[in-house]
């Protein structure tokens, strides 16, 4: 009898506890709403929970996600840029202060700071984007668009697989710069071995690098800009002037990042220029391969060096020669991680 006595008693707590918490909540909403009319309250479509506002406080779904063309358009671009939360802080930062920037992020403090990821992807729409408005306006050279796998009698091969390369770099933007991140990465987390705790960090330095440096040889082609609108001839940044470029701004960074001191700031240097000697190395291996496989294949409308032979031998030679930077790079990682 005690024992059923005592459930008894705990039921009746348990209900009068849930009916004082649903007097006290409804106390609660007559104070918020003095005039005592009804709040009308949604459903969330993704939880099923009624709340009160515009947004859910469980999930975060919007009480009316409306489709609109301006809204998927304007959700496109606020999602790629970050306009609120992130693109432009980072972009100052990453120009005036790349060091404390770079710090800042490795540190765990993400706030008002956009993704690596998105900071390249940024950077390559820019300019796709810009490449494309400047060949509207006449002052860009339309792509290559001479034949590739035939050819009206025999064609060079080298200069076959060379314009390929360039059409797969005009249609891919991305591929090259994402090749490049992946490659300053290696570089980085190689020379700054005791400041990378995992080499995700590496990945992010080296998409910040990458990306800031992607506008900032973009900002550069766009000062030319006038000369070429005025009909003057049209200036390019050569790959000398982007290698200095590259390793001036990544030296910069890694200065403010992992130093101070000129050790620092040469280390940074050095990867940003031997990325870009390593991404025209592995151009060059895959133009190479493309014209040995030309010449091979079709003898008939191919040649290497003199249309009356394939000269095959030279061609892997100057493989040999364009390899020669990552045999380098894989050398002597493979010495300190055997050592």
């Amino acid at each position: 009898m005690s024992s059923s006595s005592s459930k008894q008693n705990q039921q009746e707590k348990q209900a009068s506890k849930a009916k004082n918490d649903a007097t006290a909540e409804e106390d609660a909403e007559a104070k918020e709403d003095p005039a005592g009319s009804l709040t009308e309250t949604a459903e969330c479509p993704a939880c099923g929970r009624r709340f009160v506002g515009d947004y859910c406080p469980g999930c975060g779904q919007a009480a009316d996600p409306s489709v609109s063309a301006t809204g998927v358009i304007g959700g496109f671009f606020r999602e790629l840029v970050d306009v609120e939360n992130g693109f432009w802080p980072t972009f100052v930062g990453l120009t005036l202060r790349p060091g404390k920037t770079l710090q800042k992020y490795l540190s765990g403090v993400r706030k008002g700071l956009i993704g690596p990821g998105r900071y390249l992807l940024v950077a390559v729409v820019v300019v796709a984007g810009t490449d494309q408005v400047e060949r509207w306006i006449g002052t860009e050279p339309p792509p290559v668009v001479r034949p590739y796998m035939t050819a009206d009698g025999k064609k060079e091969a080298f200069e076959v697989a060379l314009d390929y390369y360039g059409l797969v770099g005009e249609q891919a933007r991305i591929l090259p710069f994402l090749l490049l991140t992946v490659l300053l990465a290696f570089g980085l987390q190689a020379l700054f071995r005791d400041r990378f705790s995992r080499g995700a960090e590496a990945l992010a330095v080296g998409s910040f690098l990458t990306g800031h440096a992607i506008l900032l040889s973009e900002g550069v082609g766009l000062a030319f800009l006038g000369v070429r609108l005025s009909g003057g001839p049209p200036v390019e940044l050569q790959f000398r002037a982007a290698v200095v470029l590259v390793a001036a701004y990544a030296g910069i960074a890694c200065w403010g990042c992992f130093g101070p001191g000129w050790k620092a700031a040469l280390k940074g240097a050095f990867g940003g220029a031997w990325a870009l000697v390593e991404l025209s190395s592995i151009v060059g291996v895959a133009v190479v391969s493309t014209a040995v496989w030309l010449a091979s294949a079709y003898p008939d409308a191919y040649y290497a060096f003199d249309p009356g032979g394939t000269q095959v031998g030279e061609f892997l030679a100057l493989a040999g020669v364009f390899s020669a930077p990552l045999l380098l790079h894989a050398g002597v990682e493979a010495y300190y991680r055997l050592r």
